[in-house]
């Protein structure tokens, strides 16, 4: 039989638009012919086609609307959470800043201290065993205190002396760091000279000589000074500090090692130096039975005008530190004129 294909699909639905279905002969489908005369009716009155895109059905642009809702809430949502994120680090920004005001003005109250503390010194002799050496606290500031005279100052005066501070602190050996300590000395006479520069106020500036070695000079920084009369406290100076100026003044460095023994021992049972002359010295570094020899007495002689028991700067150092945030000012204080010589904060 030969029979016209059947088809079911947009093609037949959409028959208002290309055209009338083709059925097969001898068959009869309920509702067919309706369904034609619905479409003619359509196409010949002009009204849209029984095929609608499904963009515009009432489903779709509910749909699309519904998206377009949640688009524009999602957006809202996150200019918010931008805008409170952004608040949040405003408040944590201040809150950090108040903390820091906070903590600097207890590093304040706690140097004060320390300087009240040695204005209040006045025995004659500076010595590790007072009030000022063992520290301040003021809230959460801790305030440390050190003799700036127990630092050798700058211009040492002897390269030897300088020499061997920079090669104990960098672990330089000898020869480099005599180079190191002439050329800051050679450097310090030309500005003298050419007056470039009349007066350190801090020993930092060694870091800026032409050719020096920064990193051994900042190494012996802890151990320099450019302030004061160039007399080291014999109560405070350290070991290295105290050998380096037995050295600059001539004497064997197995000398300066045991006559500073002598003074650390002294140290350890409590005494200090009220005065400085041969007398004291001999009753302060002898032990029983145990004499000074010709070598110490020399090198003792030797050192003494550079000695002293009492010193006019002090360095205090103040941290106050809470809850991870940190403050720390730093400064040189003169005691009796009540000067401060410089000033850090960190």
């Amino acid at each position: 039989m030969n029979a016209q294909p059947f088809a079911i699909g947009p093609l037949f639905i959409c028959s208002g638009v290309l055209g009338e279905p083709a059925l097969p002969r001898g068959l009869t489908l309920c509702g067919v012919s309706r369904v034609g005369r619905d479409l003619r009716a359509r196409r010949f009155s002009g009204s849209r086609p029984y095929c609608e895109s499904p963009v515009n059905t009432p489903a779709s642009r509910s749909g699309a609307i519904l998206v377009f809702m949640l688009v524009a809430v999602a957006l809202v949502v996150g200019v918010a959470l931008m805008a409170g994120s952004a608040a949040l680090s405003r408040s944590r920004l201040a809150a950090d800043a108040i903390a820091r005001a906070q903590l600097r003005a207890e590093a304040f109250s706690a140097a004060a201290m320390a300087a009240w503390a040695i204005d209040a010194d006045t025995n004659g002799a500076d010595h590790l065993l007072e009030p000022w050496a063992q520290g301040f606290r003021h809230g959460a500031a801790v305030a440390t205190v050190s003799d700036e005279r127990a630092r050798l100052r700058f211009p040492a005066g002897a390269d030897r002396a300088l020499g061997f501070l920079l090669a104990k602190a960098s672990n330089a050996r000898e020869e480099d760091a005599m180079g190191q300590a002439r050329l800051l000395d050679a450097w310090w006479r030309e500005t003298l000279v050419l007056r470039t520069n009349a007066v350190l106020r801090a020993e930092e500036e060694l870091l800026l000589a032409p050719g020096a070695d920064p990193a051994a000079v900042a190494a012996a920084l802890p151990s320099l000074t450019v302030l004061g009369d160039g007399r080291i406290n014999i109560n405070t100076v350290s070991h290295d500090v105290f050998v380096a100026l037995a050295l600059g003044a001539g004497a064997e460095i197995g000398t300066a090692e045991t006559l500073f023994n002598r003074v650390l021992r002294s140290r350890r049972r409590g005494e200090w130096f009220a005065s400085l002359g041969m007398t004291e010295a001999h009753k302060l570094l002898m032990g029983e039975g145990d004499a000074l020899s010709a070598k110490e007495i020399a090198a003792l002689q030797a050192i003494l005008p550079r000695l002293g028991v009492e010193s006019g700067f002090f360095r205090i150092t103040a941290t106050a530190q809470r809850a991870g945030v940190r403050r720390t000012v730093q400064c040189v204080y003169e005691r009796g004129a009540g000067r401060i010589h410089r000033w850090m904060e960190w």
